[in-house]
């Protein structure tokens, strides 16, 4: 069975009001008109401001590593092009979910830390899984010799939190400009960590650059085998 709908109605309002003012603006009874609900509907789930806080963003997180699962599915020692395929298609995923739920992302980076212990621990619990679930698909790609994973998903990390934080406060930078440079980045990242794999590996990664209409060098004209 599903959540009731009378607390879904709450954590939607919750979530939207967090977005529109920030966690400390607003109060339960905000909550709940925003819910189109009395006041004491809101004490029959939860104890207060912070336990429908806490739990809005814990369904978030737990949604957003299951679809990160589907990504690894069936993709088992894979290759440098092939890892950077996938992580086009993840900033494409993880810019669109946040897009499609702002209230959620503007909680968890503006308004999140500081609110209490208990929602401090759960955002940093998600980041630390976030970091290690990165890590270890950088570690599972074959050819790319990276000796701090934990550091290169940190600042993957960090570049989708900044621009995403962008895209819904100014508008800017577009879907497809945010996934494409985003991606070019990571590529060429990746590109130097992937030297090892000589001419064939960086032939594979200029195909797929190509196919992404992101040519970083063309290996036609910059390539050599002499």
């Amino acid at each position: 069975m599903g959540e009731p709908r009378t607390k879904i109605k709450l954590l939607k309002a919750a979530e939207t009001l967090c977005s529109q003012k920030g966690f400390h603006r607003i109060q339960v009874s905000d909550i709940t008109k925003e819910a189109g609900l009395s006041t004491g509907s809101f004490y029959i789930y939860f104890k207060d401001k912070d336990a429908i806080f806490y739990e809005v963003l814990d369904n978030s997180f737990k949604e957003y590593m299951e679809r990160w699962k589907e990504f690894k599915k069936g993709r088992n020692n894979f290759d440098s092009a092939q890892y950077l395929r996938i992580i086009h298609q993840i900033f494409e995923f993880t810019f669109q979910y946040y897009l499609d739920r702002p209230g959620i992302f503007l909680m968890s980076y503006r308004h999140g830390y500081g609110v209490s212990r208990e929602i401090d621990d759960l955002i940093t619990t998600f980041t630390s899984n976030l970091e290690k679930t990165i890590s270890e698909d950088i570690q599972e790609a074959n050819l790319i010799q990276v000796a701090d994973p934990k550091t290169v998903s940190q600042c993957l990390i960090g570049m989708v939190m900044f621009v995403t934080h962008s895209m819904i406060t100014t508008g800017k930078p577009t879907l497809e400009s945010a996934v494409e440079n985003c991606t070019q980045l990571a590529s060429a990242g990746l590109i130097s960590y992937s030297m090892a794999g000589g001419y064939e590996n960086l032939l594979k990664f200029a195909e797929f650059l190509k196919s992404i209409r992101l040519p970083i060098f063309n290996p036609e004209t910059n390539l050599s085998t002499d």
